[in-house]
């Protein structure tokens, strides 16, 4: 009888100590995970915006279900970027990060996430073909490939995935025109420490 509560003893005390060391190892790495997260996020809006010296994903705010990651240099702000999708990519899902000026002309344009063939539609992470987007906005482009009557370049071989793109990236667009002065007013108050009641970025450090 003793043999067996010292053995059902052993049991539950390793158990509880495998426990206890599991959920630290769950822990720490969750918290490197999400680390590595953040500064890849840091690392792609960096890329679509001009140079600023605040933690955007620290003041992100989102507005008619768009996130917006404002870019500040001092107290101005520099640009916005954009988080887009569509469902429409050859593959599937496309993500991309478009970066703005305030007057809502593009600065940059980042893929996220895709699932398009190699050295077709997967061209659309090119350099090259992401620098025709600059500068451009629903004012100045006609939002469609050239051979649909637009502005952009489409991939020979592979004309879904620049579609679901631009589809990604109007939508994204046309969110911002239409709630422009109240993104503009979130953003500015999302900078001010203490400047908005709720949320879990208001009144944090800039870096």
């Amino acid at each position: 009888m003793k043999d067996i509560v010292r053995m059902v003893l052993t049991l539950v005390v390793i158990s509880a100590v495998s426990a206890v060391g599991l959920a630290w190892v769950q822990e720490l790495t969750a918290e490197r995970i999400a680390e590595a997260v953040r500064q890849d996020t840091l690392k792609a809006i960096a890329a679509v915006l001009p140079p600023y010296d605040n933690a955007p994903d620290r003041e992100a705010v989102t507005l008619s279900a768009q996130l917006y990651y404002p870019g500040r240099k001092g107290d101005a702000l520099v640009g916005l970027a954009l988080k887009v999708d569509s469902p429409k990519g050859y593959g599937g899902d496309l993500k991309a990060l478009v970066g703005i000026n305030p007057a809502g002309e593009v600065t940059g344009v980042r893929i996220l996430e895709h699932k398009e063939t190699p050295g077709l539609g997967a061209k659309i992470t090119e350099a090259g073909y992401l620098r025709q987007f600059l500068g451009k906005s629903l004012g100045n482009a006609q939002w469609k490939v050239k051979k649909n009557g637009g502005d952009f370049d489409q991939i020979t071989g592979a004309t879904i995935t620049p579609n679901a793109l631009l589809e990604a990236m109007h939508g994204g667009l046309e969110a911002y025109r239409k709630d422009q002065e109240s993104v503009l007013e979130e953003v500015r108050r999302s900078g001010v420490p203490g400047g908005r009641d709720a949320g879990p970025h208001g009144g944090e450090e800039k870096r």
